[in-house]
């Protein structure tokens, strides 16, 4: 079995928060396509079949390489961010 990638962590964090396919998409400057390709890929490798049942592995910290309760939180690149999401992290890291 295949484990998971860094962009695939990364989805599986934006899922537990509830963003929808459309806005993971826009925050990661990929298509809705990706996003879903990945989330198959996701649920395959965890056995899961759903977003729900995704977000409860996330919560209860059964997803490797993701702490319990707090799916990864990684600092962001500013390269790769929105403008608005630039905005709140400039006024988070002075």
């Amino acid at each position: 079995m295949r484990g998971l990638t860094d962009r695939q962590r990364e989805i599986i964090r934006l899922v537990a928060e509830g963003h929808s396919n459309a806005e993971i998409a826009e925050r990661l400057v990929v298509t809705v396509n990706t996003v879903r390709i990945h989330l198959k890929h996701i649920y395959n490798v965890l056995g899961v079949s759903s977003r729900t049942m995704l977000a409860a592995k996330a919560a209860r910290g059964e997803i490797p390489g993701m702490a319990e309760g707090e799916p990864q939180e990684r600092h962001p690149d500013p390269d790769k961010m929105l403008p608005e999401d630039r905005r709140t992290s400039d006024q988070n890291h002075p």
